[in-house]
């Protein structure tokens, strides 16, 4: 009988062991945190394409599934070569609200088409920093729409 009850004790604390190992409240997993911004696909005016089991985007065209450009951007881990595109994107929209967004509405963003128009907005962006999360009234909001032209990015 008390080999039973030690044996009963030691499965106890065992499960106790592992309970109390596996308890860790401070590990964030990959995607648990909804906030974090994502891409799941390349900005507008970047094409696709696959290298090395990544997904790249490039400035150019893909001739036989090679940038024939620059390649700018991956969608997949970064790697020493080039950045994630989230961070690419990030820089990107920070370069273009200073150049193109007054003082009191200092996030740029823009829309999902390849026709490049964008917007400036005092409200910060969604994930997939394709639009405000509040959403303010348009007569209210200072709309600077963008297009691009030749390679030239003009206020109209």
């Amino acid at each position: 009988m008390d080999k039973y009850i030690i044996f009963g004790l030691l499965i106890v604390v065992g499960l106790l062991l592992i309970v109390f190992l596996n308890w860790n409240t401070n590990v964030l997993e990959k995607f648990q945190n909804a906030d974090l911004p994502n891409l799941q696909a390349c900005p507008a005016g970047l094409s696709q394409y696959a290298s090395d089991a990544t997904l790249n985007c490039c400035d150019g065209p893909i001739v036989e599934n090679k940038c024939t450009g620059n390649p700018v951007c991956t969608l997949s881990e970064a790697t020493g070569k080039i950045p994630r595109c989230i961070n690419w994107y990030q820089k990107y929209l920070r370069r273009m609200a200073r150049r193109h967004c007054p003082r009191d509405r200092r996030q740029f963003y823009e829309d999902a088409t390849k026709a490049k128009i964008g917007f400036c907005t005092d409200s910060p962006l969604n994930q997939a920093l394709r639009e405000p999360v509040e959403r303010i009234p348009t007569n209210s909001m200072y709309i600077r729409q963008m297009t691009r032209i030749c390679g030239i990015l003009t206020a109209v």
